[in-house]
C-alpha cells in the first residue's frame, strides 16, 4: 500500500509540474494558470510536501484510503474519467484546493 501511495504522489507531482506548460495556449486563463502554479509549488519542497500529506493522512485517513481504493477499481474497470475525478478529489483532500489568484 505504501508503494502505491508513493507512486501516486510521484504521478501527481509530474502532472502538476507539466500542467502550466500544457495550458499556455489557453486564452484568458492566466489567473487560472497562476493559481495552479501556486498550488503546485509545494512539489518543489519535498519536506513541506511530505508534511502536508502526512497531516492530511492523519486527519483524513479514511477518505484518502477510500479514494485510493476507488481509483484502483475505476482504473481497472477502464472508467478513466471517474478515476480522474476521484484523483482530483484525493489531491484536494491531501493538498488543499486550488485557490484563485485575485487581482486588485
Amino acid at each position: 500500500m505504501a508503494g502505491d501511495k508513493a507512486s501516486g504522489i510521484a504521478e501527481l507531482k509530474n502532472f502538476a509540474a507539466a500542467l502550466p506548460g500544457l495550458l499556455t495556449t489557453c486564452k484568458g486563463s492566466e489567473s487560472d494558470i497562476q493559481a495552479i502554479e501556486a498550488w503546485a509549488s509545494i512539489f518543489k519542497n519535498k519536506t513541506a510536501l511530505i508534511a502536508k500529506i502526512t497531516k492530511a493522512e492523519l486527519f483524513h485517513h479514511s477518505a484518502i484510503s477510500r479514494d485510493v481504493e476507488a481509483i484502483k477499481s475505476e482504473w481497472a474497470a477502464k472508467d478513466y474519467v471517474q478515476a480522474g475525478k476521484t484523483a482530483a478529489a484525493l489531491a484536494e483532500v491531501a493538498l488543499g484546493p486550488v485557490s484563485p489568484v485575485l487581482f486588485i
